[in-house]
């Protein structure tokens, strides 16, 4: 194949995967909740598509094919408009063709379309990539933060991503790279995965949603079901053992067992209830809800556990030829009795309530006592003083009587 015609090929796949891009994933948002507690938003703007493609824009800047300022995404438009134009004024030699495009652009353009789309259900792990784990190790770190592996049709997917600046879009992460590896690429792979997994974290993601707020779309979050939690426990343990990794699932793990203690509780009441019913049963007695609230306490009951004691209540009284009267039985009462029991409360409440108003009006009345109490006192005192300074006065006056007469 000539330079032109691998040139006009590339030229064609990059075409068709824009126009994917732009119909089906230009405004797609991947969240996803990994095991070791992270959480990532990933996102692949218009910027990031040259660069996952394989097309150097650079290389148009440099050749002035387009203007220093331009985007990377219009130069990638303009190198899908023009391409006659600049294959014939660079006359495609092989340093040209170099220059132009990514040495893994065929690795780019076959992994495009599924690392553009990200899922969780082909997923084998996440790797948290630091490079300052790997210094002094490596000639060339790599620059993502973390790496998304996935497993289709015999062939590896990996994306690399890296975290946006904060002044860009706070924990926001984008493409930084993206390559495949075929059956036939397994060694480079395993050299591949050497480099990144060492001394690395590895884990997986548990929760997953997408959002494309321009189509008005967002999926329910998707938890992780307990079989591929397993299948990503292993791959996770297989994966850090192989290539000296951490495997680090302790986030999830312990959420897990706190639901799965909660769920294994209510199980345990549940058949705690079961069990006292068959005894009652057994017994032909009744089994009344306080007897079910000594063993349980305030649980509340499932209502078809709750069903299921009425109607063998049922049972054991008609049995008995136990009657309650015309259209009534034990269930019946049961339930108004429930109500009663409920509206009870909601007056207790509602007592309670107005005990505490009653409280607050007997305080604020109180303070209004005191009050009135320290001014009568004020009063008093003031009305002390006036009367002494009213006698004082009388007495000047008399004083001044008395001088004058015997003058």
């Amino acid at each position: 194949m000539t330079n032109y015609e691998k040139f006009e090929s590339i030229h064609d796949a990059m075409k068709k995967l824009v126009e994917e891009y732009e119909v089906k994933y230009s405004n797609n948002k991947y969240s996803m909740t990994l095991a070791n507690g992270d959480h990532l938003e990933i996102c692949a703007f218009k910027n990031n598509i040259a660069h996952m493609l394989g097309l150097k824009t650079d290389t148009l800047k440099m050749y002035n094919f387009v203007k220093s300022d331009t985007s990377s995404y219009d130069a990638l438009k303009y190198f899908l408009e023009n391409m006659t134009y600049i294959s014939t004024k660079n006359k495609l030699n092989s340093d040209q063709f170099d220059n132009l495009f990514s040495k893994y652009v065929d690795r780019k353009l076959n992994s495009f379309t599924k690392n553009i789309c990200v899922r969780t259900d082909d997923m084998c792990c996440v790797v948290k990539y630091n490079k300052e784990k790997t210094y002094m190790m490596e000639d060339e770190p790599e620059e993502s933060d973390y790496f998304l592996i996935r497993q289709a049709n015999n062939n590896y997917y990996v994306l690399g991503i890296k975290k946006m600046d904060d002044s860009c879009g706070r924990d926001k992460y984008v493409p930084m790279t993206s390559r495949v590896y075929s059956k036939d690429d397994q060694q480079e792979f395993e050299k591949f995965m050497a480099k990144i997994v060492n001394n690395q974290e590895v884990t997986y993601p548990y929760v997953f949603k997408i959002e494309n707020r321009v189509q008005c779309y967002s999926s329910d979050n998707l938890w992780t079901s307990i079989d591929q939690k397993i299948i990503f426990v292993n791959n996770v343990n297989r994966i850090a053992e192989k290539y000296n990794g951490i495997a680090s699932v302790g986030k999830e793990f312990a959420s897990f067992l706190s639901k799965s203690s909660n769920i294994n509780a209510k199980n345990q009441n549940n058949y705690a209830i079961l069990r006292m019913l068959i005894e009652a049963v057994r017994g032909q007695r009744v089994l009344g809800m306080d007897e079910i609230e000594k063993t349980i306490g305030n649980e509340n009951i499932p209502e078809d556990i709750n069903d299921l004691i009425l109607s063998c209540n049922d049972l054991v009284l008609e049995k008995g030829n136990v009657s309650f009267g015309e259209n009534e039985s034990y269930s019946v009462l049961a339930n108004e009795n429930t109500k009663l029991k409920a509206e009870l409360q909601e007056l207790k409440e509602e007592t309670l309530k107005i005990k505490s108003m009653n409280d607050e009006l007997s305080a604020a009345n109180a303070e209004l006592k005191s009050r009135v109490i320290t001014a009568e006192s004020k009063w008093s005192i003031m009305s002390k003083a006036f009367e002494e300074a009213n006698t004082l006065v009388q007495n000047d006056e008399n004083s001044e009587s008395i001088q004058k007469i015997i003058k």
